[in-house]
């Protein structure tokens, strides 16, 4: 046998989350403690290390590597990296270790890193007033900084960010140099003296004062009661003074957000307690370097004057958040009260993050010349059913990284995929041949401007991850402007004998399309589109965000609007199947809507029509909310009379749209009825204001409890329906009979666990997922997780993908996979 020879080389690849996490430095120290020779380097695959030394260094090497590494962020569980070895046959000759420059490849296999909140350490660095970075607004290490935002291409370097524009001084020089430091090859690594320049400005552009004299100025405004735009890590914030009502007022004002919660940031945890009731684990998320918004049941005492009900919107909740960066520490500190912080837009604008700002909305602006390249807001996430769910993916959250299942030489031959997500919440996911991902919100498609920003968004992701997309996913609804920007695309391209234009894949009702690209050659591939189920969507991210790509499930899928296979508009669905396909078992008796888009807003109309349903027309005729005339309703009451009229001989679930009167079966209108009924509230002035107010109304209270309204599941065609005709008709006798709201509110809620039981006990051997904006509320999850738990069944609540539009395109993507790779 030949002995092996004491010299070896093994090539070592981390895969994960491993770049912009202060990875290479950790290998270079491990290795040249080990006297280990060799490289490591940035790679489009990863970061490739060649480790050369006698096999016991070599193994103590490999060894240690895990340990070695800084800690990496997990996301709900999942593994930040892995690492695969193999042995070289050829041993290069070096007597060194070296960080080596990155090295692109066609395809990016490594994941981009996520922004994080400034570090405990470059926090105590700023304090100090003997170092160097003493009140340095942008102070970063390997462990903290933009990532993401700053980031023009892969792989991870400062030539590809937008530190590329601030040229080192001889002390970071050194700093990042030396493989003691910990700021070694730190590649936002900067200082007051080389870094990136604040400036405080007024509306018209005149600077007034610069670097730490900017933040006391901006301070002394903030406590003055002026409002001041920030040039955040993601783009621009408007700040204002959270104890003072009448700023808090005009800011509303000028942004044009009359009653929306709106976020506020606060020093530390200790004061975060004064407007917010914490656990441990809400603690946990809020000093999580990701650095959400976390919502937070609200103290209604605490500070003087307490701000908590102007900022919550009449909400028993609070959204809170610590501050991002030095420049919010500093700032807090200085105001020394907590600060509402909101994304830098109008209400219903994408965010703005090219300075200058928007002049409109602040009285200064804090600017600086670090250049925002990728637009994100703040994240939010709420515990439920003691799970941090993601109410909105964004800054440390985004990109997230979509597991999927299958050996990278299948994945490599499937197209490459965009999915485009809804009209609401949207968001962008894509498959590179190499990954999968679902990028940060971008929300609502309503106005030219943001719509523009959806499509700068689309460019982004392609450019950074290398996609060159053949299959463009969308909902079926044919207005939404997503779908209809799909198929402009595929429209643009050459039409071809076997591949015309406009052709998309076939969808049957209630089966997965089946038809997939047509095989092309590389360098003339065909553009198609693929149309999926808005409610099968959401059943896929349920079920991967589960883990169960391949496992059948019974999904629960409420939301407010989905474009349903016979044309009408669900919402209140359950459907067996996952990320292959589906099927309609069941779902909420549809509901008579008059006016269309108008009942969202006016959720009065529903109300009146589920009374009119339930009760008959005099009793909704007899109905009073607030900004609403007699008249009105009586005009409601009296079109829905002649609908009935006029299909007298047909029963409800089964008419067609009859003058002005649609059926519905979707949860949210549901919510918005029974709310405006039972509050006695005319209009939601955002969306599912009344619904969320409802929730409100049921206090801390969760769990399983006996005391509901009744909600039978009824026989019916296409498939069963719960009934929620007797609840309406209990709801109206409890509410003549003086009955508090809370209790009202409670038993709504119950019922509607009890209902969805009731559908889950007719289907015992499946697992059950939860999807759609319904389950963003705690109390509805928390009593069906109860319910399912106590019969002993298998229950994935929602967690990292959004339950609501958010997460949609994320289960977009998975169908486009499984239908790609059944080809």
């Amino acid at each position: 046998m030949t002995a092996e020879p004491p010299i070896a080389a093994r090539r070592i690849l981390l895969t994960g989350r491993v770049q912009g996490e202060g990875v290479r430095p950790a290998i270079a120290r491990l290795a040249r403690y080990l006297g280990i020779a060799g490289h490591v380097r940035n790679s489009s695959a990863g970061v490739d290390v060649v480790a050369i030394g006698d096999h016991p260094n070599l193994d103590r090497f490999i060894n240690l590597l895990p340990t070695a590494l800084p800690p990496i962020l997990t996301i709900d569980g999942q593994p930040p990296f892995t690492i695969t070895t193999s042995l070289l046959n050829e041993v290069l000759t070096s007597d060194r270790f070296v960080i080596a420059p990155s090295q692109p490849q066609p395809t990016l296999v490594a994941t981009v890193p996520p922004d994080r909140a400034t570090c405990p350490a470059c926090l105590d660095e700023s304090d100090n007033p003997a170092n160097r970075r003493f009140r340095d607004p942008f102070i970063t290490c390997p462990s903290c900084g933009p990532r993401f935002t700053i980031i023009a291409s892969m792989p991870y370097d400062r030539a590809t960010t937008s530190m590329a524009h601030f040229h080192p001084c001889d002390a970071c020089t050194t700093e990042y140099l030396n493989h003691h430091d910990r700021r070694f090859h730190s590649q936002t690594n900067a200082c007051p003296k080389c870094g990136p320049r604040l400036h405080l400005i007024n509306p018209q552009g005149t600077k007034l004062a610069s670097g730490d004299a900017a933040i006391i100025a901006a301070a002394t405004a903030l406590r003055g009661g002026k409002i001041v735009g920030l040039l955040g890590i993601g783009g621009f914030q408007w700040l204002v003074d959270a104890t003072n009502a009448d700023r808090v007022a005009e800011l509303r004002r000028r942004k044009g957000r009359d009653s929306k919660p709106l976020a506020v940031m606060t020093r530390d945890i200790t004061s975060a307690n004064h407007l917010a009731i914490t656990t441990p684990l809400d603690a946990a998320l809020l000093s999580d370097p990701t650095n959400p918004i976390v919502i937070l049941p609200r103290r209604r005492d605490g500070l003087t004057p307490n701000p908590s009900n102007a900022l919550a919107g009449g909400l028993d909740t609070i959204g809170v958040m610590l501050p991002t960066t030095s420049l919010h520490h500093r700032l807090l500190r200085l105001v020394d009260r907590p600060l509402v912080v909101t994304s830098g837009n109008v209400e219903g604008e994408p965010l703005a993050y090219r300075s200058p700002a928007p002049p409109s909305i602040a009285d200064r602006i804090l600017d600086h010349d670090r250049p925002v390249v990728r637009p994100i807001d703040d994240s939010v996430i709420r515990v439920i059913s003691n799970r941090a769910v993601t109410v909105r993916l964004a800054r440390g959250l985004a990109p997230l990284t979509l597991p999927i299942p299958f050996p990278p030489n299948r994945l490599a031959t499937l197209p490459h995929i965009i999915a485009l997500g809804g009209h609401q919440k949207t968001a962008i996911a894509i498959f590179n041949g190499a990954q999968g991902l679902l990028g940060p919100h971008i929300g609502d498609l309503d106005t030219e401007a943001t719509r523009g920003r959806f499509v700068e968004s689309v460019d982004s992701l392609c450019q950074l991850y290398q996609l060159r997309p053949t299959l463009y996913v969308h909902d079926r609804h044919p207005d939404y402007f997503t779908t209809r920007w799909a198929e402009s695309i595929v429209a643009k391209q050459p039409a071809t004998p076997d591949a015309p234009p406009n052709a998309t894949p076939n969808a049957t009702p209630n089966a997965t399309p089946n038809a997939t690209p047509n095989a092309t050659d590389n360098a003339n591939p065909t553009i198609r589109s693929l149309a999926v189920q808005h409610h099968h969507a959401h059943h896929a991210a349920a079920a991967i965000n589960a883990g169960w790509w391949d496992r059948e499930s019974l999904g629960v899928i409420w939301d407010g609007t989905g474009y349903g296979d016979d044309g009408t508009i669900w919402g209140g669905e359950f459907l067996i199947g996952g990320v292959a396909g589906y099927r309609r078992v069941a779902s909420l008796l549809p509901i008579p809507i008059v006016g269309g888009e108008a009942s969202i807003r006016q959720p009065w109309r529903v109300a009146v029509s589920l009374v009119h349903r339930a009760l008959g027309n005099e009793a909704a005729k007899r109905l009073r909310f607030d900004g609403v005339s007699e008249q009105q309703i009586i005009r409601i009451a009296d079109l829905l009379r002649r609908a009935d009229e006029a299909a007298r001989d047909t029963p409800p679930s089964h008419r067609p749209l009859v003058g002005t009167v649609a059926f519905t079966t979707s949860a949210g209108r549901l919510f918005d009825g029974i709310a405006a009924l039972t509050l006695g509230i005319g209009s939601n002035r955002h969306e599912g204001e009344l619904a969320m107010l409802l929730e409100s109304r049921c206090g801390m209270t969760g769990g399983v409890h006996d005391s509901s309204y009744p909600m039978p599941l009824i026989a019916d065609e296409p498939c069963p329906r719960l009934d929620w005709g007797p609840l309406v008709a209990r709801v109206v006798d409890e509410l003549a009979a003086g009955v508090a709201t809370q209790s009202i509110a409670l038993r709504f809620h119950h019922a509607l666990a009890h209902g969805i039981a009731a559908v889950i006990d007719h289907h015992p051997h499946l697992p059950i997922v939860l999807g759609g904006g319904c389950f963003q509320n705690r109390i509805l999850t928390e009593s069906v997780a109860a319910l399912a738990v106590s019969a002993g069944r298998e229950i994935a609540t929602p967690s990292t993908i959004p339950p609501g539009d958010g997460g949609l395109a994320a289960g977009q993507l998975a169908i486009a996979i499984s239908t790609s790779l059944r080809e």
